[in-house]
């Protein structure tokens, strides 16, 4: 093709929505070539994102992701036009936050109120809509079981579906979906080194390396490697951690992509902290709670020798192929591994104002694994009825889980105290005794399945619709120490899930939903509440639960605005007291409805903002067992919640950007009954990073200070909340 001079950006307006260029080939003469696009593939329990932006979630950018979604079975919508409530934190604002656990992503999102931190007991605990959430699923498998294995340095972005996902991925939690998207490899060499420490004297090392094998880009590579160790804020408390991955991409050709990825995690924890329950006396009269400042949550109220081991393993591909314009496929599958010990020292606070402590341990037991299987496959078919475009999709999601346990595996418990409440008290460890040899027995397992069919129904610009149904079914099993079987049951449902969604200009979405989930039962414990529960390993029935939704989104002026107004209906369990025992039970039904309000994005030039709030009504209905509970609000689930996270960059001071942050948490209930309300708090944190772009390598210093003010506060009904906590880094790329 030959032209004239200067019709380069002609050509360019006219070729680039067809994803063409033009090159220049001599004086006057130019060749047109489809453009080579760079796929960079994330993976959401809730979505996979395609972007081709350079860095979806860019501090630049506000933090803004917006990119191509797959939410589960659905595929091909911006995250704006899919109807349902996703948060995204992505890798820049990660960074940024200095996050090294769970704990930093969740505590700035206004959607989620954080129960447990996760250095409790190695995993999360959040309520998401006034529900517990303790999985998460990873690259877009789901994993049944509570999560012990995230480390924040391998992760490129976390992401957060609210509400119910049973619909979309089986059995699975009522309030939402947690996932982890695991760092790809990059185009351009990466060497990262980052060194920091996360609190008192716990100091970190951190490696990122990332790039190509071939010069062709077919093979990449990305590896983390991470060593932790040293006292925490916490008085005698020391964290040592021990973490590597690997993450390989494999593109075979344009239209087929495979990806394998894994990790090994060793975390030890030692000098755990206790937990706290109330206790009476002999004529019934109830301890007082004392305030969170007089249970000073620098000390450690446990003991020094109680401990948490937790080793885990992973294993993890997926593959995304075109196999033409019309009809794609995508499966993954993982694999995980985890073991787990304990040595505890769990508090009760007595009506005479002491405490003591009952003590017990597993660590002699030589194995007590658990055994995790995900995968997923979907094939998505694109094809026109008339003026009605059509994506049809149908799929399979499976997860077994086995845990293994043994005879004899924990200790004889041990009365510890009583001590003053003055300051913690501590004593040597005891001689645990047992009441007979260790012998291995498989405990429980979990087997899942979701198969789903769907269509994505454009009609024309303004409105579409998602409609599916799924057969989701359950078998749980739960053993004896001889072997026997103890509990069983099979059970499926048929759930179905309608969107429509509705686009007045280009920039807002609108729509409405109705989803059913299922739910597996939960299982009863042994202890609550420092009590015996008198079914200690009862397995209960699945539950159905019910959810509808009214959302909007918008994109405007630099920002992301997302609001959506729930109801969910959910089957109630929990622990009924009967004369100094508790019962697990079935019993009656939770209703929450609430408002949920996101902003994400650039206020101005140098201003950001991430941040809204949740206003929440949640009750007990349909009360038997407890007709006195009629009209409660669920235990440890808050009212409201607002968060807001900024970062404004100093104008003058190229490189240099400050940021704050101001959390605050409704009160709450510590049981059922409703008798004691815990007050609320709000937290604010500040911080700043400072980046040396005129080095030959760049180096980035980071430092924040999360509660500031050094709330004392109870973070639920057994845990008070970390008082002030300084950390600091230093980051070098060459």
């Amino acid at each position: 093709m030959t032209t004239t001079a200067n019709i380069e950006s002609i050509l360019t307006q006219l070729l680039t929505p067809f994803d063409l260029v033009a090159i220049a080939q001599s004086p006057g003469r130019y060749a047109v070539q489809k453009v080579q696009q760079t796929r960079r593939v994330n993976t959401l329990a809730t979505a996979i994102i395609q972007s081709d932006d350079l860095k979806d979630g860019s501090a630049e950018d506000g933090y803004i992701s917006d990119g191509v979604a797959n939410v589960s079975i659905w595929q091909g919508r911006k995250l704006q036009d899919t109807p349902y409530s996703i948060n995204v934190i992505s890798e820049d604002l990660l960074q940024n936050l200095q996050a090294t656990s769970t704990d930093q992503v969740f505590k700035i999102n206004p959607l989620i109120q954080v129960n447990r931190p996760q250095a409790q007991n190695n995993e999360f605990k959040i309520f998401s809509r006034g529900f517990a959430t303790r999985r998460a699923s990873r690259n877009g498998v789901f994993l049944d079981r509570p999560d012990h294995g995230a480390s924040m340095q391998e992760v490129e972005q976390v992401e957060v579906l609210t509400g119910l996902s049973g619909f979309l991925y089986g059995a699975g939690n009522i309030g939402g979906m947690v996932n982890y998207v695991t760092k790809r490899p990059t185009e351009e060499r990466l060497n990262s080194v980052t060194v920091g420490n996360t609190s008192g004297s716990n100091v970190y090392l951190h490696g990122d390396f990332g790039g190509q094998i071939d010069q062709e880009g077919k093979f990449g590579y990305r590896f983390n490697v991470l060593t932790q160790d040293g006292e925490t804020a916490t008085k005698d408390q020391d964290l040592e951690l021990n973490f590597a991955s690997f993450a390989f991409d494999w593109r075979v050709n344009d239209s087929l992509l495979i990806q394998i990825d894994g990790s090994d995690r060793d975390y030890h924890m030692k000098g755990l902290q206790t937990g706290w329950s109330l206790g009476d006396d002999e004529f019934g009269e109830q301890a007082i709670r004392p305030s969170a400042k007089q249970l000073d949550s620098d000390l450690l109220w446990s003991q020094k020798w109680a401990i948490q081991d937790s080793q885990n393993q992973r294993l993890a591909t997926n593959l995304f192929w075109d196999i033409d314009e019309n009809l794609s496929l995508r499966a993954g599958y993982l694999a995980d591994t985890t073991d787990r010990y304990y040595t505890s020292a769990d508090s009760t606070i007595n009506a005479d104002g002491t405490y003591t402590q009952y003590a017990e341990t597993d660590k002699a037991s030589p194995s007590r694994k658990a055994y995790t299987w995900g995968s997923f496959i979907f094939i998505d078919i694109d094809f026109n009825t008339g003026d009605i475009a059509h994506k049809m999709v149908t799929g399979l999601r499976f997860s077994d889980k086995e845990r293994n346990d043994g005879n004899n595996a924990w200790s004889n418990g041990v009365e510890l105290g009583p001590f003053s409440l003055a300051k913690p008290g501590y004593v040597d460890e005891p001689n645990w005794q047992y009441d007979g040899e260790y012998s291995p027995y498989l405990l429980s397992k979990t087997t899942t399945s979701n198969f789903s069919i769907g269509d994505d129904i454009t009609f024309n610009e303004q409105w579409s619709a998602l409609v599916g149904l799924a057969y989701s079914s359950i078998e749980d099993k739960r053993y004896n120490g001889d072997t026997t079987l103890r509990t069983h049951y099979d059970e499926s449902a048929l759930t179905p899930s309608l969107s429509i969604i509705y686009k007045p200009i280009d920039s807002v979405t609108t729509y409405i939903s109705y989803m059913e989930g299922l739910e597996d039962g939960d299982h009863a414990d042994d202890r609550h509440q420092g009590l015996e529960v008198i079914n200690a390993g009862e397995s209960f029935k699945p539950l159905t639960s019910t959810q509808l939704e009214l959302g909007a989104k918008a994109n405007m002026n630099g920002m992301l605005f997302a609001a959506a107004l729930f109801e969910i209906e959910k089957p109630l369990e929990y622990y009924l007291l009967k004369e100094e025992k508790y019962e697990f039970v079935q019993d009656g039904r939770q209703l929450h409805r609430g408002l949920e309000f996101t902003a994400t994005g650039k206020l101005t030039e140098n201003l950001t903002l991430v941040g809204g709030f949740t206003l929440l009504d949640a009750k007990i209905k349909e009360q038997r067992a407890q007709p006195e509970l009629e009209g409660n609000r669920p235990d440890e689930v808050a009212k409201q919640m607002f968060k807001f996270y900024g970062e404004y960059a100093i104008p003058a001071i190229s490189g240099l950007v400050i940021n704050g942050s101001l959390s605050h948490t409704g009160s709450f209930y510590s049981e059922l009954d409703n008798k004691e309300e815990l007050d609320g708090y709000t937290l604010t944190d500040i911080g700043a990073r400072y980046t040396f772009n005129n080095l030959t390598n760049p180096v980035t210093l980071r430092f924040n200070i999360s509660n500031l003010t050094d709330k004392r506060y109870w973070a639920n009904g057994s845990y008070t909340g970390d008082g002030r906590r300084m950390a600091l880094s230093a980051n070098v790329e060459f």
